[in-house]
């Protein structure tokens, strides 16, 4: 079976004549400003955007002439969104970290030390299994540069005779290094898959599951909040990776909060649509802070000429136009 041959790279002309020859954008519309733009920006990534807006131009009358300062004009807002939602994510991290120590010791669970045992964690699988976490958990706070933490790593490794590995390598030494470390001293050192792994996962004294406990104290219905917290993680890293978030359908996608129902009816969201992962930010927020963000989201979808912006991240599918 032959193999079709790689793309070949393009420098700025050919990447014009490429946009023009294939109809992304009108003949002669890119201008001198519009050329250098495009020099700065990977043209791959570009082309992620002009694709689906080609497709809305050739699905809807929302373009009268396809103008490749309309797709600056969409990356632009995604970039503003971008920024925004690393902003809320930042502060729904926060208060994840401090509600998680906050529950966790309300639990009756040893802040000292029952974060790194094994015993402490439901199985829920192979790639999930209480002995994956704690390896997870002691690579991240070995890592750690905070001085209380790498402090107290380097007195214990001269303690126990031993140089300070950077990696746990699943080795109970290396869990002594830890030993006595409480909770709250590691708990900003923790990758967000990693918190909600530790919520998902302790069990607190009695056997009961502590994200029941941090579900109640953040307001989030406990029949929704293991799948949105998982959303929260995966839409994070998306976020932080840069991803494009317009016409893109979500992965791991957030169950629709009943919170927020009047607000989502304004723009009727389709279920794979990425507004259900702006708006699923608001319930790791406190109150005030949830509704000043979601303020601004709404603010930017419904802008006069935010209209091909608002398409993308409520209908990414374009459901609504197939039907």
């Amino acid at each position: 079976m032959s193999q079709q041959p790689p793309s070949p790279f393009l420098n700025i002309d050919q990447q014009i004549q490429y946009l023009y020859d294939r109809e992304y954008v009108e003949n002669e519309c890119i201008t001198p400003a519009s050329k250098r733009r495009l020099a700065q920006m990977n043209f791959h990534y570009f082309l992620g955007y002009a694709r689906n807006y080609r497709m809305i131009a050739g699905s809807t009358n929302l373009v009268a002439s396809k103008d490749i300062a309309d797709i600056f004009h969409i990356i632009d807002i995604d970039h503003q969104v971008s920024d925004l939602m690393i902003s809320a994510l930042r502060s729904a991290e926060h208060y994840l970290r401090s509600t998680l120590v906050q529950e966790y010791c309300r639990a009756g669970l040893s802040p000292e030390s029952s974060f790194l045992n094994t015993q402490t964690y439901t199985n829920l699988g192979e790639n999930s299994s209480p002995e994956r976490l704690v390896e997870t958990i002691a690579d991240q706070v070995l890592r750690y540069r905070e001085p209380y933490v790498s402090d107290h790593i380097a007195s214990r490794a001269q303690e126990l005779g031993m140089a300070v590995p950077k990696q746990s390598r699943d080795d109970s030494r290396c869990l002594g290094l830890l030993d006595q470390l409480p909770i709250w001293s590691v708990v900003d050192c923790l990758q967000l898959g990693t918190l909600s792994r530790i919520i998902s996962q302790a069990k607190t004294s009695d056997g009961s599951d502590l994200w029941r406990e941090v579900a109640k104290a953040t307001d989030i219905r406990a029949q929704i909040f293991p799948t949105n917290l998982k959303s929260l993680s995966t839409f994070r890293n998306q976020v932080a990776h840069f991803n494009r978030l317009w016409m893109k359908p979500t992965a791991d996608t957030p169950k629709k909060p009943n919170a927020y129902e009047k607000r989502l009816r304004d723009f009727s969201p389709t279920p794979k649509s990425m507004l259900l992962n702006f708006y699923n930010i608001g319930l790791f927020l406190p109150n005030a802070t949830s509704n000043r963000f979601l303020d601004e989201v709404d603010a930017i979808l419904t802008k006069s000429d935010n209209s091909l912006y608002r398409l993308g991240v409520t209908d990414p599918m374009l459901e609504k136009l197939k039907k």
